[in-house]
């Protein structure tokens, strides 16, 4: 017995140093009760008042108390009664190696089933560009832009929810929307009542999306970069003009307001329907900004710069260059960010 008991002390000393998964007590300990002690300690005649039948018989002990100390093998009476030998009473002795897993079960606080940890979803991707552009008009306004992404999965089987973000011209993105489908449809209408909130006078505005997926209890976001959508209302502030004005050739006009911080417009003239390239230049020659508008009808428009980089990161203060490029059609001015 004393043999016994020096063997299962190295034994703990070592079940301390390497980590193994936690027990559970209806797979791994009821089994070691029911095939060693169900003869002295089930039901109502259970030898010293202990029923080890099941995990609530077992926890309100016998007649002597509490015979398990969660946290604590050592000072537990059932747990010093089994690794001494005393329990079963017949030769009949619980394994060296059961008896640690009934060890390592109580210094793991004796819980009846293993918490489980929680697995967030899987990482996941847009499908929507990662840049596009819409041209409002009264016309259109049944129109709907479409955001979709990859399905993001989850490891636990759990019901996914999608979270988009949005934000205006640099703003901070907040949660607007949430869903289980990978896609979601904006109507134009919507753009014209949310997007100008702030920007009232604004003929155009950009707007940066991200996501987010979640099980309910950890969230994953969406890798790369946010979606940008440039939204043109130019036509639909000028539906009250009795002709549209076309003018005769691209121009580029003077950004307003300018010296500017964080926001400034770019207003810019297209003779016919076209796609065309909008850059920011610091000093330096760098490319810190691009706008690719695509199929913008002729007429006049506009875009917002918030003073972000394509990353969505505050540029410095400085002198920066905004380009227009439409085919062969080049033109270059200068702009000031203030601190």
């Amino acid at each position: 017995m004393i043999i016994r008991r020096i063997i299962l002390g190295v034994s703990l000393f070592f079940l301390g140093q390497k980590s193994f998964s936690q027990v559970d007590y209806k797979t791994d300990i009821q089994p070691i009760f029911n095939s060693y002690c169900s003869g002295c300690h089930t039901g109502g005649g259970s030898s010293g008042g202990q029923d080890l039948s099941s995990y609530s018989s077992l926890m309100l002990g016998g007649n002597s108390g509490p015979t398990i100390i969660p946290g604590d093998s050592q000072n537990s009476i059932l747990w010093k009664r089994i690794s001494d030998g005393s329990m079963p009473p017949s030769s009949n002795d619980v394994p060296l190696t059961k008896v640690e897993i009934v060890a390592k079960w109580i210094n793991e606080g004796a819980l009846e089933s293993v918490a489980t940890q929680n697995k967030p979803p899987e990482s996941f991707k847009w499908i929507s560009p990662e840049q596009d552009s819409i041209f409002i008009s009264s016309d259109n306004l049944q129109l709907q832009y479409s955001l979709e992404w990859e399905e993001s999965k989850d490891p636990d089987g759990d019901q996914i929810t999608y979270l988009l973000y949005a934000g205006t011209d640099g703003s901070p993105l907040e949660e607007v929307f949430s869903t289980t489908n990978t896609f979601h449809q904006i109507p134009y209408e919507s753009f014209i009542q949310n997007t100008f909130e702030q920007i009232p006078t604004a003929s155009g505005a950009t707007v940066n999306f991200s996501l987010k997926s979640t099980d309910g209890a950890d969230t994953t976001k969406i890798s790369g970069n946010d979606r940008v959508l440039f939204v043109d209302r130019t036509e639909y502030l000028y539906v009250d003009v009795d002709e549209v004005y076309v003018p005769n050739s691209f121009v580029l006009h003077p950004n307003f307001p300018n010296p500017f911080n964080p926001s400034t417009q770019i207003q810019f003239d297209v003779p016919k329907s076209t796609s065309i390239k909008f850059t920011i230049i610091n000093m330096l020659g760098q490319k810190v900004k691009t706008f690719n508008l695509q199929n913008i009808p002729a007429g006049n428009h506009s875009i917002v710069w918030n003073s972000t980089n394509d990353f969505g990161e505050r540029v410095p203060a400085g002198v920066y260059l905004y380009q227009l490029e439409a085919g062969s059609f080049i033109q270059t001015k200068k702009m000031i960010l203030l601190k």
